[in-house]
């Protein structure tokens, strides 16, 4: 009966796949997180595309059209992980899916996901640890992880989270500024010799509430408030060609389709950010 469910459910993501492709790949449509999930699962376990991240080469054509930026933010920090045996803090939960913590580079890691709120599915089992806290002041001794990756988090610190991800109305906030103070936390947190690998939506400014769209001047405050000579930032642009390596000029004007308030999918079929800053800092 598992082996029969197990078969049934496959039969079923295959359908919802094809009917998506069928459809036009709009993204968020009946399919899309299935086919978004089948595609990620497949370029991080490519160690080609792997190494085009790992040395900012171009990516393929047609890239991840109609995906949105996991796309590019999760083979970018696979690319950037230590292959070494450590203790990596997920400032954000955005690890916690079992295609991501299946990837060799996590198996020799003890890692810890930290977050606001529980989640929906944990892998205790596969002996990951949560901790459900504010990342502006975690519980942590200094200089306690060997790596840590934020991914798409910092620019939900300090907003209103109980819009979408907590109910306790002491995250109903619009301190725009607060993600600085989880740099200086992270800073704390990381070993000597160590990196932190960040990824945030990169553009035009905007408050979208819920979170905000970096710009130029929010990414600068990054690197200039963890204060290390030793730092990358790499930009990844979205146009209806899909994912591309790009540059902080052709990127600083995109803007972020926001799928909760502009229902009519836009014409390049973007999913949400059309760029993002990925950013690597050395202790």
């Amino acid at each position: 009966m598992k082996k029969y469910k197990i078969y049934l459910n496959k039969f079923k993501k295959t359908i919802k796949i094809i009917n998506y492709k069928i459809s036009g790949k709009k993204p968020w449509s009946n399919g899309y997180n299935e086919y978004k999930w089948l595609f990620i699962k497949k370029i991080i376990n490519d160690e080609k595309i792997i190494n085009l991240f790992r040395t900012q080469k171009k990516l393929p054509g047609n890239f991840g059209v109609g995906i949105d930026e996991r796309v590019v933010e999760y083979p970018w920090i696979i690319s950037n992980i230590s292959p070494d045996l450590g203790k990596l803090l997920d400032a954000g939960s955005a690890l916690n899916f079992s295609k991501i913590l299946e990837h060799d580079i996590f198996s020799n890691k003890k890692i810890i996901i930290a977050n606001l709120n529980a989640e929906s599915k944990c892998y205790w089992k596969k002996e990951i640890s949560y901790l459900y806290d504010d990342i502006r002041n975690l519980p942590f001794k200094d200089e306690a992880f060997d790596a840590i990756t934020c991914v798409s988090t910092l620019e939900h610190v300090g907003m209103d989270n109980t819009a979408m991800y907590t109910k306790n109305e002491k995250y109903k906030e619009g301190e725009k500024e607060d993600y600085l103070k989880v740099i200086i936390e992270l800073k704390r947190l990381l070993k000597q010799n160590s990196e932190l690998l960040i990824t945030v939506p990169f553009g035009e400014y905007k408050n979208f509430g819920f979170f905000q769209q970096f710009d130029t001047k929010m990414v600068k405050k990054i690197i200039d408030i963890f204060n290390s000579e030793k730092y990358s930032v790499d930009y990844y642009q979205y146009t209806k060609q899909g994912w591309q390596i790009s540059n902080e000029i052709e990127s600083s004007k995109e803007k972020y389709f926001n799928i909760h308030t502009e229902k009519n999918i836009p014409s390049d079929l973007a999913a949400a950010a059309r760029s993002v800053a990925c950013i690597k800092l050395k202790k």
